[in-house]
């Protein structure tokens, strides 16, 4: 395991803390553990750490097969992208104060292009190891898939949504971040893949 590997793992797990904290907060946990300071302080500190001895378990055991290898990144990503994707909509919708409807849709376009911004980062430079230049065509390839993204992820949350009812401790923002669970595990595939065969298809040998 690299330097790099160990920098970039860590950058990963403190994005990732950050916005657990954040999904945890505005959620207002039924549990209430974010106002326990121990359980915040595991979170901010102990999740980064977690990343690097996580990735360096997985590096170990699929480091030959490069899929596997390419998998196990992606996960780290994805669960990074899924916490600032969540986090950021159900602040947005704590902010603004919707929470169903076609008001979310737009609210959820928002915070999705972020995260996939940022996963587009992450996986270029992370996951697949790109090092081809960005050219016209690779942009044309991540947008397609990126609508893509957004169209399943956003119909998806809307159905959701649209179907629970707010009751009890179903509030606004827990019931979002149900429906975020199951379209981010929906639309999973779909970007593995699209990123995998379209868009980063012609990366260079991975280092080890």
């Amino acid at each position: 395991m690299t330097r790099r590997e160990v920098l970039l793992s860590f950058a990963i797990g403190l994005i990732t803390s950050f916005f657990a904290a954040l999904l945890m907060w505005t959620t207002n946990d039924p549990f209430d553990v974010f106002r326990e300071g121990g359980v915040l302080r595991w979170i901010l500190i102990g999740l980064p750490i977690l990343e690097i001895v996580g990735y360096w378990i997985a590096r170990h055991l699929f480091g030959r097969i490069k899929i596997l290898g390419q998998l196990a990144r992606f996960g780290m990503v994805g669960l990074m992208n899924f916490l600032v994707d969540t986090g950021l909509l159900t602040a947005l919708a704590l902010y603004t104060g919707v929470e169903s409807g076609w008001s979310l849709v737009w609210l959820n376009i928002m915070s999705t292009s972020i995260a996939i911004a940022n996963s587009f980062f992450w996986n270029r430079n992370w996951t697949f190891r790109d090092r081809e230049p960005v050219t016209a065509s690779g942009i044309l390839a991540f947008i397609f898939v990126t609508i893509g993204g957004i169209v399943i992820n956003s119909a998806i949350v809307y159905a959701v949504t649209t179907a629970l009812p707010v009751s009890g401790v179903l509030t606004g923002t827990r019931r979002i971040t149900i429906a975020k669970v199951v379209a981010t595990g929906v639309s999973l595939l779909w970007n593995f893949f699209g990123y995998k065969l379209v868009v980063f298809r012609k990366q260079g040998e991975e280092s080890r």
